[in-house]
Parts: C-alpha cells; sequence; structure tokens
C-alpha cells in the first residue's frame, strides 16, 4: 500500500502540539528508503516506517509537517504495537514523498491522543551542503513555508573557533562571528530576505574558522522552493 505525502496535504482533525524536543521516553521511529525514482516529473522518494515502544493494544496516528507549517494527519494509516505502518485493510504501507526541494526536511510524528504519546523522525531527502578544508562541513534547510528562513549547520571546524560566516548575493555582503561548539560545530538561522531586501535569490554562505572554510552556494525564498 502507496500513501502520498509530502506535496499537497488536506487539513483533517485539530493537530497536536508539535515538541520534537520533548518526545515519549522509550518510543521511537525512524525512517528507511527503499527507493527513488521518477514520478511526473519529480523524483519519488519511498519510505518504509518502524516503530519502537508503542505500548501493547494502543495504535499512534501519524502526523506530517512541512517547512514549519501546521501539521497535517496522514489519513488511513496507523502504526500499532508491532511498529509497522498499516493501511485501513490492515496491510503494510509505504511513504512516498515527492514535491520535496533540496535541503527541505522531511517532518513526521507518531501521536496518541489517548496516551499522550507521541515520537519524532525526520529525513532530509535531497541534501544541500558542501564540504570545505581540513574536513569542515555547511548544510543547509529550509524551515520556513515561504523558504525565506534557512538553517545553516556548520561542522568538522576547530574546537571553540571563533567563525567568520559571510553571506553574498551579488555585491551585497552580511557578517556574522560567532563561536564554534566544543565539538566543532555550529548551527545559525539565517534571514537572506531580510538581509538582501528581496523575497527570492541566490547567493553563497562562506564560514571560516582557525585554518578551515567552506562555502556553500544557496537560494532562498521561491528560488530555493523547486521541486526535486
Amino acid at each position: 500500500m502507496a500513501i502520498l505525502t509530502g506535496c499537497a496535504a488536506t487539513r483533517g482533525p485539530a493537530p497536536p502540539a508539535w515538541d520534537s524536543e520533548s518526545p515519549t521516553p522509550g518510543i521511537s521511529f525512524k525512517l528507511t528508503e527503499i527507493s527513488r525514482g521518477a514520478a511526473g516529473g519529480k523524483t519519488d522518494v519511498v519510505y518504509r516506517l518502524r516503530a519502537a515502544g508503542v505500548p501493547k493494544g494502543r495504535i499512534m496516528r501519524l502526523w506530517h509537517r512541512r517547512r514549519g507549517a501546521t501539521p497535517v494527519l496522514v489519513s488511513g494509516v496507523y502504526v500499532d504495537d508491532s511498529g509497522r505502518l498499516l493501511g485501513r485493510s490492515g496491510s503494510e504501507a509505504e511513504l512516498h514523498v515527492n514535491g520535496l526541494a533540496k535541503g527541505e526536511p522531511y517532518e513526521l510524528m507518531l501521536w496518541s491522543d489517548a496516551a499522550k504519546l507521541t515520537a519524532y523522525a525526520r529525513r532530509i531527502p535531497f541534501p544541500l551542503a558542501a564540504d570545505g578544508s581540513g574536513g569542515c562541513r555547511v548544510s543547509m534547510e529550509i524551515v520556513s513555508h515561504q523558504g525565506d528562513a534557512l538553517l545553516m549547520n556548520g561542522s568538522g571546524f576547530e574546537p571553540d573557533s571563533e567563525i567568520n560566516a559571510v553571506m553574498r548575493s551579488g555585491e551585497e555582503v552580511h557578517l556574522e562571528i560567532f563561536p564554534a561548539s566544543p565539538r566543532g560545530e555550529f548551527s545559525r538561522m539565517v534571514f537572506p530576505a531580510v538581509y538582501f531586501k528581496k523575497p527570492s535569490g541566490s547567493g553563497s554562505y562562506t564560514a571560516t574558522g582557525k585554518n578551515r572554510g567552506v562555502t556553500l552556494e544557496h537560494s532562498w525564498g521561491a528560488a530555493a522552493l523547486k521541486p526535486e
């Protein structure tokens, strides 16, 4: 059984609060990619869902949140204590995801209203990342519905080093200076539509540490939301 998520969404029941920082202890699930291919001019990515820790006799519903918008119920499926995603007939269902852009997270939540149980999982089917000198790396995630808020994640920099981050678009430049973590990592929200005063565009993000640096080419706004 195939369940399509990731593109159009239909409003259903009132959504539960989305708090991925506070899942129910002992309950989790993961998404395993089993195939991808062309479908209708886009890339169709197929995932299998497996959950662990669902209490015996309980059923959990699946919710999908796209680019920080209000979660919507993935209708016609549920997860029982076997940990499998099942359809109305009781057969196992697969999740088909298409219409996502580069750097766009695919976020799901399992939720049981009766028992107040929650679990979360996320994947990025089409990562947008660049590798730099000394093993450093920067990746970008789209975190707003309009694509105008981005999350830049850095790793592989010198521990506690000062990071100089430069965003460029044409001749315009925006500079931020901040410390890397003791693990040589950082996560920074950036708002290029604000910095460059245009709702959509393209440019680059360069992060430089003590002796390491990397540049990532990226877009924002409508230019960033083109489906793969």
